[in-house]
């Protein structure tokens, strides 16, 4: 094994270290809110707002369906309209994400993680897709370490699986949105948690 090698077979477990490090606290704080299933009346409002994007959706976009098959995406609504009341509410922004994404349009989607007022966090780190696998490429200051190192496990998954996985829910018009915005959302612990 290279010293190279050697140092990054360190970093990627130091990485390990770290998120579990980092992870700990903020587990503690998502465990209620994000866990926790919906109420009778969240129901009921979440398959209202699903009910929006079954209708306005398709009546707004200029071609939905230019893509995207129309039994397939009322398929997916139906679907998640019975699993609603299983999901937690992080589960089910994700779902409309998802969904939403079917179009595979650039123009077209919701990353509920990057709206602020619904307060997904994550951790300080930012990470890429590469051929080799997936790396860290920033970090805060007190993380500088780990800068490059690659990410082999998230949880556990491999970081392919747990890319695969993602994937979906941050569909675009080509893979350079899953290669710029999976590992994103691989940050938040609120994405991995749902």
């Amino acid at each position: 094994m290279s010293l190279k090698n050697s140092g990054l077979v360190f970093y990627s477990f130091l990485l390990f270290v770290v998120l579990f490090i980092v992870t700990l606290p903020v587990s503690g704080q998502l465990e209620e809110s994000d866990s926790q299933k919906l109420g009778a009346d969240e129901v009921v409002k979440w398959r209202q707002d699903l009910d929006f994007i079954k209708t306005v959706l398709p009546a707004k976009h200029k071609n939905l369906f230019h893509r995207l098959n129309r039994e397939t995406f009322y398929a997916a609504i139906e679907e998640l309209d019975g699993k609603i009341p299983e999901l937690s509410r992080n589960q089910v922004l994700l779902e409309f994400s998802r969904i939403i994404g079917l179009a595979k349009d650039g123009h077209t989607h919701f990353f509920p993680a990057f709206n602020r007022s619904l307060k997904f966090q994550f951790f300080p780190v930012s990470m890429y897709l590469f051929d080799e696998g997936i790396f860290i490429r920033k970090a805060s200051p007190e993380y500088a370490d780990i800068v490059g190192a690659k990410i082999v496990k998230i949880g556990k998954m491999t970081a392919e699986e747990a890319f695969k996985k993602t994937s979906p829910y941050a569909a675009g018009d080509n893979e350079m949105w899953a290669k710029e915005y999976v590992p994103i959302l691989l940050s938040s612990p609120q994405v991995l948690k749902a």
